[in-house]
């Protein structure tokens, strides 16, 4: 299991974001196999650092990708193009943090609503 997430400098003078690939070993314990530091977390620089890892020899298609971040939807669809699959997974847990902060709500609705949501069925 791995995860991707970024790490917003809370510096003015270093505005930067880390991306950080983190994987788990046999005992648990979190492993970071790659990081990157970028401007901002957008599509490019998504790209531009799974293309990275690829060029070190990573494959990710057999493996599930935890994220929280929107952003790895558009540049996995654009890496696609290239041979390069992302099995990407979204960490309820993550997202129900974000969506807390985001809201300043610490309510346990927001929760009960995302778990809500991850449970809907759909069909194309």
């Amino acid at each position: 299991m791995f995860g991707l997430d970024g790490t917003h400098s809370k510096i003015a003078k270093y505005r930067r974001v880390v991306l950080t690939f983190v994987g788990r070993d046999g005992k648990g314990n979190n492993l970071t196999v790659a990081f990157g530091i970028v401007h901002s977390e957008n599509e490019d620089n998504i790209q531009w650092f799974f293309r990275d890892c690829c060029a070190a020899d990573l494959t990710f298609d057999a493996i599930p990708l935890f994220c929280d971040c929107d952003h790895i939807i558009g540049a996995s669809e654009k890496l696609a193009l290239d041979g390069i699959r992302l099995n990407i997974k979204f960490c309820t847990i993550h997202i129900i943090r974000n969506v807390r902060k985001e809201l300043k709500h610490r309510g346990q609705d927001i929760a009960n609503a995302i778990f809500q949501r991850r449970r809907a069925s759909h069909r194309s």
